[in-house]
């Protein structure tokens, strides 16, 4: 596996840490919102009728 394919799936795990920095909390309750909209849409999408 190369360091860019790696990198890229590494942002799931490390984009909450980045977006905890932000002095807003409203920017990060919108931004873990929308991360969580996108993996919910993707697990019902993509996963959940291959089971």
């Amino acid at each position: 596996m190369s360091i860019d394919v790696a990198g890229f799936w590494a942002l799931p795990a490390l984009f909450p840490f980045l977006v905890l920095r932000w002095r807003s909390s409203l920017l990060v309750s919108l931004a873990a919102a929308v991360f969580w909209a996108v993996l919910l849409w993707f697990f019902f999408a993509a996963v959940f009728p291959t089971l």
